[in-house]
């Protein structure tokens, strides 16, 4: 076993997963253990390589088996701790009991290192298995699989602790009592996808305008018997429904008795925390689309968070939806838009920032409301066109303007060795 393998795990546990070394009674043989697994995975993918496709099993055949064992290995034995979805984190705060169906769910970064493998092994000639059990006969069944790992995830991401624990029910209730677990007992995240395409597919997720209805019928005819032991996909399906319309639509005294570290997140309540939290959870994400928009978000300072608020408020929310919760999910689709309509592009010139509510004339009270939503989404634009105006010209040594001048993002999110 080579001295770069322990080296190598050694470093992406110092980076992604220090908790893993500080509970471990024998930090040397757990990195000992990661290291002799990823050798022989390396050693088995070379001999496959070198055998049926006639190569030899040079330096370079081995650095380029190294560039996706290794990853898709250590993102299964150690996942990144900043990556942790956020419904699993309010899951164990709040002790809401999640199964490996859920709790093993690949984050973003093992997802993209189980990509780049399958695409290694296709190009290799080897068996590529997708989520059907089948074996792939195409390029293009290995990208639309990986299009329904992507969508399945990116839902799951989004829920909360007890809509996570509901669609685990779920999951478990359309697979079977032993479908959710592959041969040796581990939860399968192919089955997983499966149940999450189809109920993305019927709408299952989606937020109801109406409180939702459980049919006699066709609880009767899944099994009524069976609802209380969590193997009704109908029953689990309405519980389900039930809480996102609850989270939509939260009852008003039930609101004033909750204690505001309890609230949700809304347009309205947004704060600097948040903001920072959505830059932690898509830091390492690899679109551009959500790389610039995390730079834009970096660059917010504390005193704009108002603005922000208003940004977002009035323009990304329907009208009476105030008090919706806000995921990073929909904060990141609002900077998005905002980005395309040049909100935070440096102009030409330095805009004109009038003190807000200035203006000519009267307003009757018809158009009082209407005009002060306005004027906040202009003078929010305004202002961050400002800052933006200010970076763009700030002089090297200013320390007070380029502070808030967003980071070159990392190009490489794992330590592989070799790289």
């Amino acid at each position: 076993m080579s001295r770069r393998y322990r080296k190598a795990v050694e470093q992406y546990l110092t980076t992604h997963a220090p908790t893993a070394l500080k509970r471990s009674n024998d930090p040397k043989q757990l990195i000992n253990t990661y290291a002799a697994e990823i050798a022989d995975a390396v050693r088995d993918d070379v001999d496959f390589v070198a055998v049926n496709n006639l190569e030899r099993p040079t330096r370079e055949l081995r650095t380029r088996v190294e560039r996706v064992v290794f990853p898709v290995i250590m993102t299964r034995v150690a996942p990144p701790e900043l990556e942790k979805a956020k419904g699993i984190v309010e899951a164990e705060t709040f002790y809401i009991a999640l199964s490996d169906t859920i709790t093993s769910v690949p984050t973003p970064m093992r997802l993209r290192a189980m990509e780049a493998y399958d695409t290694f092994r296709w190009d290799t000639n080897q068996p590529v298995f997708l989520v059907s059990g089948e074996v792939a006969t195409s390029r293009e069944q290995i990208d639309q699989d990986h299009q329904l790992q992507r969508a399945a995830l990116q839902q799951l991401r989004q829920l909360d602790g007890q809509s996570l624990a509901d669609t685990e029910d779920l999951i478990t209730a359309a697979l079977g009592p032993d479908g959710a677990k592959g041969p040796w007992g581990s939860a399968t995240w192919a089955g997983t996808v499966r149940v999450m395409t189809q109920e993305i597919a019927a709408g299952t997720f989606e937020t109801p305008s109406t409180p939702p209805q459980l049919v006699r019928s066709e609880l009767e005819q899944a099994g009524e018997s069976e609802m209380y032991a969590g193997r009704n996909e109908v029953g689990d399906r309405f519980r389900l429904r039930t809480h996102l319309y609850n989270l939509a639509n939260p009852g008003q005294e039930i609101a004033e008795r909750m204690p505001e570290a309890l609230r949700a997140t809304t347009a309205a309540t947004l704060d600097y925390d948040f903001v920072q939290y959505t830059v932690q959870t898509f830091q390492r994400d690899a679109d551009p689309a959500t790389r610039a928009a995390v730079s834009v978000l970096q660059t917010i300072r504390p005193e704009r968070v108002e603005q922000l608020r208003d940004l977002i408020r009035y323009e990304h929310v329907a009208p009476g939806a105030d008090h919706q919760r806000l995921s990073t999910a929909k904060l990141l689709e609002s900077i998005k838009e905002e980005i395309d309509g040049n909100t935070f592009t440096a102009p030409s010139q330095r805009p004109h920032t009038p003190a807000f509510g200035d203006h000519h004339g009267h307003l009757d009270n018809d158009e009082r409301d209407e005009y002060w939503e306005r004027a906040a989404v202009d003078y929010a634009r305004d202002v961050f066109r400002a800052d933006a105006y200010e970076r763009s010209t700030a002089r090297p040594n200013d320390i007070h303007a380029t502070a808030s001048i967003p980071r070159p993002a990392s190009s490489a999110a794992v330590a592989a060795p070799g790289l």
